[in-house]
């Protein structure tokens, strides 16, 4: 994040902290686009991403989120922290993950911020408390789905379906073997994921 960016931050919501964790909910707030399109500086689209725009699921939904490799990754001591029952709302924000149900990928997700600018506000709302709950959620990554939780609207989340593909590269030395705390680990020969690869609804590669 420049220093520009930064002081404007500040300047509207401030006083912020936490930025190296939680910095990706806050430009939503001051952008004037209506639907946003973000991607981390380290993703690459391999096709023309204008076309997740027109995805079916979006244009009903308003929201586009993509799956991580891992799932449940919510701490149980979230839901009573934010006033949520985890047995009404989890089934719900599944839902909406299809059959894939994975936690978010915070790196890519598309969102119309008009109709879903109550669900922002409380997804900066979380992040603003970073340091108070950051222990007990992996990063920003799904305090989207919480903030359509805390909206009242967690049966609008919206997934991709498709769950992620990877990129691995052969060599040497690649691979630990994870080992007991009290014994050295062994190291080998493998495969090593070297980028996650994300889909659209239909399989397509790239996006």
């Amino acid at each position: 994040m420049d220093d520009a960016m930064l002081a404007a931050l500040q300047k509207q919501f401030g006083p912020l902290s936490g930025f190296d964790v939680a910095a990706k909910p806050y430009p939503k707030h001051i952008r004037s686009f209506t639907e946003v399109l973000l991607l981390d500086v380290d993703n690459l689209p391999l096709i023309n991403p204008e076309a997740l725009f027109e995805d079916p699921m979006f244009a009903a939904a308003g929201n586009l989120f993509w799956p991580d490799y891992w799932d449940d990754w919510i701490k149980p001591g979230v839901w009573n922290l934010l006033g949520l029952n985890a047995t009404t709302v989890k089934p719900l924000l599944a839902a909406g993950g299809g059959w894939s149900g994975r936690d978010t990928e915070s790196g890519m997700l598309l969102l119309d911020r008009p109709r879903w600018l109550e669900v922002l506000h409380w997804v900066f709302w979380i992040n603003s408390w970073h340091e108070n709950i950051g222990g007990l959620l992996y990063g920003d990554k799904d305090t989207f789905s919480l903030g359509f939780a805390l909206a009242g609207h967690a049966e609008h989340y919206r997934q991709v379906v498709v769950p992620p593909g990877g990129a691995f590269q052969w060599g040497p030395g690649n691979l630990k073997i994870k080992c007991a705390e009290d014994s050295k680990c062994n190291i080998t020969d493998g495969w090593k994921l070297i980028a996650e690869v994300q889909h659209d609804n239909y399989g397509v590669r790239g996006v």
